[in-house]
């Protein structure tokens, strides 16, 4: 399936969407950082870990 998306968007199609949704990642953590959240990764292209602080007890809590 992977192959046929690259072979379909071909080199430039991946680049633009890579960094469309590399661009996207970027604004969300700063946007997340702006209301007090902490970033944990170092480095990132897609994925993001934040520090929830409390918001993230309810959370674990259901899980349980």
């Amino acid at each position: 399936m992977a192959g046929m998306y690259a072979a379909y968007h071909g080199p430039k199609g991946l680049k633009l969407i890579a960094e469309r949704i590399h661009g996207l990642t970027i604004l969300l953590s700063q946007g997340l950082t702006a209301l007090g959240y902490e970033q944990l990764n170092e480095v990132y292209f897609d994925t993001l870990k934040f520090d929830l602080g409390d918001l993230a007890k309810p959370l674990t809590r259901a899980g349980h």
